[in-house]
């Protein structure tokens, strides 16, 4: 098995949709790669939580197998979004965002990651990336995710990235806006040309794309009648891909990035784990998650797309 680390974020979040109100609940980027990346593998957290940040809550990340030693608690209060959701989720507003300590965070590796291994950059600021690039070194397999505001306030920086990223994860407004492409095919073919062997286009309800040197890959999403959340569903997918990855492992990048029926197989599994964890608030549908759910959701599938 290789090793994943994830950097990003770990949340408090609240929530208002058409499935009612969550509170204050765990989330954040970090927070969902990781819970799902641990299915399949042990991922190494790293990010950073107030001294206010619940008990209960890091009960939650220390239920499943994940190393919090890179979880750094800083004085002052934790990352806070609040939100709402329209009815139907067409569209969310945010109500309010607290960055927290959020705002110092400095990621930091304790050394160059070995051959093999593979490194998450969840949605932060594009520099820091950068920082966390350079720690790493040449020789990990890097995945990288964004938002739209990145794309439109820090485009040369998140470009510099991108150049060094082997897997990208976007969803579709985010690859039209990174590209100018109005079409999903010519947008993925675009994200490559900026450096990453693979790219992944998220478009929640109607599936996922990927897009590899051996061409294009399509995946639906499992038609669900119970829908609760969709918030860090992205997040969820990222981290079940690079979990499935590291799972099988691989001796280097070229090894990841040409190992196609792998890649098919984690979207896949990334797919089920998605439609779990939309199905609850925050990672609570996931805590009660059994391997024998995930594989018979991963059979539907496999019936679903038979023919």
């Amino acid at each position: 098995m290789a090793d994943l680390v994830v950097i990003g974020s770990v949340a408090l979040d609240n929530i208002e949709g058409p499935a009612g109100t969550s509170g204050d609940i765990l989330g954040g980027s970090a927070t969902y790669a990781c819970y799902a990346a641990s299915f399949f593998a042990r991922p190494r957290l790293v990010a950073c939580v107030g001294k206010d940040f619940p008990v209960a809550a890091r009960q939650a990340l220390e239920e499943r197998p994940i190393d919090l030693a890179g979880l750094a608690t800083l004085d002052g209060p934790t990352f806070r979004w609040a939100g709402r959701y329209a009815p139907a989720f067409k569209t969310r507003e945010t109500l309010s965002l607290d960055l927290g300590v959020f705002m110092q965070f400095n990621p930091k590796l304790d050394r160059p990651l070995p051959a093999g291994s593979i490194l998450l950059l969840g949605n932060i600021d594009p520099d820091l990336q950068l920082k966390v690039l350079d720690q790493a070194g040449p020789a990990a397999f890097v995945a990288a995710d964004t938002i739209d505001h990145w794309i439109l306030n820090k485009r040369e920086v998140l470009i510099k990235g991108l150049a060094r990223t082997h897997l990208m994860f976007l969803n579709d407004e985010e690859a039209r806006l990174l590209t100018g492409e109005d079409n999903l095919v010519k947008a993925g073919a675009a994200v490559r040309g900026m450096g990453p062997k693979i790219a992944v286009i998220k478009k929640g309800e109607h599936g996922a794309l990927m897009f590899t040197e051996r061409g294009l890959f399509a995946i639906p999403a499992l038609p669900l009648d119970q829908f609760a959340d969709p918030t860090g569903a992205g997040d969820v997918f990222a981290g079940t891909m690079l979990g499935v990855m590291a799972a099988k492992g691989a001796p280097d990048i070229a090894g990841y990035a040409a190992a196609d029926p792998l890649l098919r197989e984690a979207m896949a599994k990334a797919t089920v784990m998605s439609s779990f964890a939309v199905a609850e608030f925050g990672v609570n549908r996931l805590r009660s998650l059994t391997p024998a759910q995930i594989e018979s959701r991963l059979e539907a599938l496999r019936a679903l797309v038979r023919f």
